[in-house]
């Protein structure tokens, strides 16, 4: 306590402890649920937002507890699981959870039909410029983008877009660089 009372994101006063800033808090309960296992909480986290979807505390909660299991690959099948019940909700803040998630880790969930067809565009767009900031592994990003590229055509500048971004900065960009280039000659008449 006293270590993160100096680095200021703990707030002592005599008779009680607080976050500076609710995110640290968040993230805390969120490592602190995920220290606990994937199969013991996210069930019951994904029930209890199911329930209460626009609990933006809980939401917020349970979009960095999906971020941090899904690094381990051993709850990575829990993780994908619950993605997959927040999308098929059709509810926008549920499924922006689970897009956030799988913009940390595009390999949670495969870009079939039945995945995406429930997530708007506005949702995708918010993916995609979210992906270029949390993820560098470009190669298996790319054909994620190459997937969507086919399934949403009004998306194609956003595609684009993303794809350059993790080009430019992407120590395996070749490999990115080559699903705009082969996108290209499939560009739509009229892009939305």
């Amino acid at each position: 306590v006293r270590t993160l009372s100096r680095r200021g994101v703990l707030i002592a006063t005599e008779d009680r402890v607080r976050f500076l800033h609710q995110t640290f808090f968040e993230f805390a309960a969120a490592q602190g649920l995920a220290a606990r296992g994937a199969e013991a909480e996210l069930p019951r986290l994904i029930e209890r937002i199911t329930a209460t979807p626009d609990d933006l505390f809980l939401g917020a909660v349970v979009e960095q507890a999906l971020v941090i299991l899904g690094a381990d690959p051993l709850a990575r099948p829990a993780v994908r699981g619950c993605c997959r019940a927040l999308i098929e909700t059709a509810h926008p803040h549920l499924i922006s959870i689970a897009m956030t998630a799988w913009a940390h880790h595009p390999s949670i969930l495969e870009l079939s039909v039945d995945v995406v067809a429930p997530v708007t565009d506005d949702l995708l767009r918010r993916f995609l410029r979210t992906l270029p900031r949390v993820h560098s592994h470009s190669a298996s990003v790319a054909d994620r983008l190459h997937e969507l590229w086919f399934q949403r055509p009004s998306l194609c500048t956003a595609i684009a877009t993303t794809a350059a971004s993790l080009a430019g900065r992407a120590p395996d960009a070749r490999q990115t660089r080559s699903a705009p280039a082969d996108m290209s000659n499939t560009l739509p008449q009229n892009p939305k």
